[in-house]
């Protein structure tokens, strides 16, 4: 009996930090698999709430005093940078079947023009902030 005992334990002890590695390997991949199918399965209302945090990262980062320059002008706050962009999010899950990649990459184009001197005038913020409700509207 004690040799049967041994040899059960040689096999436990076979295990060791690999067979744990392994383990650990297939269910990260168990868990990636379902993440994937999640966002597959949900990806309109994951890329609506994607779409609203960056919407709300941008007015926060166009209305900061490190970029935004109101000038003379009066000063846009982030909340009301943030609700126009909020009209194109609403937009988007409304009608996320609709074809939004070519406003997309117009929007993003207009975002790296506007940030390419490191700073946001008001004429600017506000031209793209129509241009947002504008792109919106034909979407829908």
């Amino acid at each position: 009996m004690s040799k049967k005992s041994s040899e059960e334990q040689k096999e436990k002890k076979k295990r060791g930090f690999l067979g744990y590695l392994w383990l650990l390997f297939l269910v990260l991949l168990l868990l990636l698999a379902m993440s994937t199918g999640f966002f597959y399965w949900k990806k309109d209302l994951v890329t609506s709430y994607a779409l609203e945090l960056y919407a709300k990262r941008l007015s926060y980062v166009m209305t900061s005093p490190e970029y935004y320059h109101p000038g003379t002008e009066g000063q846009a706050t982030a909340e009301e940078v943030f609700t126009s962009f909020k009209v194109l999010v609403d937009a988007y899950r409304e009608a996320p079947t609709k074809e939004w990649q070519g406003a997309f990459v117009k929007l993003q184009e207009q975002i790296h023009k506007i940030f390419e001197d490191n700073k946001v005038l008001p004429k600017e913020l506000d031209d793209f902030r129509k241009e947002v409700k504008t792109t919106a509207e034909s979407i829908k």
